[in-house]
């Protein structure tokens, strides 16, 4: 239980260190990407495997921030 905890408590440092970006300016970023991509697509499933590309993609990235900024070597569990 403690381990858990430990990781809420790192997981919140980290997130205290991370430069925050202006919510509506993503908002509107985010909201001119969707809509090129259903411009630029022929149907509503290209438009599904693009943004769910584009996601996990996002997703990826956020993951390799988080390894870097914490310090940890994947795979061995232990910090440096």
């Amino acid at each position: 239980m403690s381990s858990k905890s430990s990781c809420a408590r790192q997981g919140e440092q980290l997130w205290a260190k991370m430069p925050k970006a202006n919510t509506e300016l993503f908002a509107l970023t985010y909201g001119a990407i969707v809509t090129e991509i259903i411009t630029d697509s022929q149907t509503v499933q290209e438009v599904n495997d693009r943004l769910e590309s584009m996601g996990y993609n996002i997703g990826v990235r956020l993951i390799d921030e988080y390894h870097a900024k914490s310090a940890v070597i994947v795979g061995s569990g232990q910090r440096t």
